[in-house]
């Protein structure tokens, strides 16, 4: 099935604090400290799979330093655009505003993840829901697990904080670009959601889908499980490209690590992290890295619409 490359556009947030007080630059590969440093930050959903990467390539590269951190996609594509890091990660793509900010900012996607529904192990009642339902459920119209074949309890949602792509995610591909209810809990990190369902019989929450683990169950969407092969192929409904973003052309020990990241032992590298490498996804199309504006979205490209 083949998938082409997101060039949407999501929401805002400033958030370059998480990186420190900044030095701004309009151009990409703005450093502080030694051109054999390199800097990563951004989105969490990311973070492990460029922790893994960054290991990798410092041990092939003697001399070379990768910093990674995260923050949420909203702080990694500032911290892009003002040259705090030579690299932003982002789970979502690149918002009108933000282009308007940073015009020169590229996108370039690395893999294909997913993002699991996750509920508590305890609750065994509930081992599915269809996309319709979770959209009901985090716009506040589905309040009780006794609505979706579930105990009688009140569901409690936790959420993903503003700025985070794993939330632009949802909204996009769950919500329809609708509004998620007030009520719930917000986390702010992948871990956190994961951690705080793990410990709520009664939690619903979200991440990606390669930190799933045994503290938490990922429910099948419409009867399809979050698998590898699920996900590739596009049966899986919600998922999206992970991607870097640069100001402007990447050089340097930027571009160096970007092209061992889409290099065949990079690729081999997300996989083993649990993300799709790009050469599984049949039909896929290299994109340009220029990102403009665009209309969502929806998981395949089938529709001549794009992945978030």
């Amino acid at each position: 099935m083949k998938k082409i490359f997101p060039i949407v556009l999501i929401s805002l947030l400033v958030a370059v604090a998480v990186f420190g007080a900044g030095c701004t630059s309009s151009t990409n590969n703005s450093t502080s400290g030694s051109s054999s440093t390199l800097s990563l930050a951004g989105s969490t959903s990311v973070q492990p799979d460029a922790q893994a990467l960054a290991a990798a390539y410092m041990a092939n590269n003697s001399g070379v330093t990768v910093n990674v951190v995260g923050g949420g996609t909203a702080a990694g594509i500032t911290a892009a655009g003002t040259g705090t890091a030579q690299i932003g990660m982002a789970s979502a793509n690149v918002t009108a505003s933000e282009l308007a900010q940073y015009p020169n900012l590229q996108s370039i996607p690395i893999c294909v993840d997913g993002i699991a529904i996750i509920v508590n192990p305890h609750n065994t009642a509930v081992n599915g829901l269809t996309i319709t339902q979770v959209m009901n459920i985090y716009t506040g119209n589905i309040t009780n697990w006794n609505q979706v074949g579930g105990s009688n309890a009140k569901i409690d949602v936790v959420n993903r904080e503003q700025g985070s792509g794993t939330r632009s995610g949802i909204q996009s591909l769950v919500l329809k670009g609708g509004n998620f209810s007030t009520g719930g809990i917000t986390q702010s990190s992948t871990g956190s959601v994961k951690s705080y369902v793990a410990g709520d019989a009664n939690a619903i929450g979200y991440i990606a889908t390669n930190a799933v683990d045994s503290s938490v169950k990922a429910l099948t969407i419409n009867g399809i499980a979050p698998t590898y092969g699920n996900l590739a192929n596009g049966t899986y409904v919600i998922e999206r490209y992970l991607l870097y973003v640069t100001n402007g052309p990447a050089t340097g020990l930027a571009q160096s690590f970007i092209n061992y990241t889409l290099s065949p032992a990079g690729q081999a590298i997300l996989k083993s992290q649990g993300e799709v490498a790009l050469s599984d996804v049949p039909g896929y199309v290299s994109p340009t890295t220029t990102a403009t504006a665009a209309t969502t979205t929806t998981a395949t490209a089938t529709t001549a619409t794009t992945m978030q």
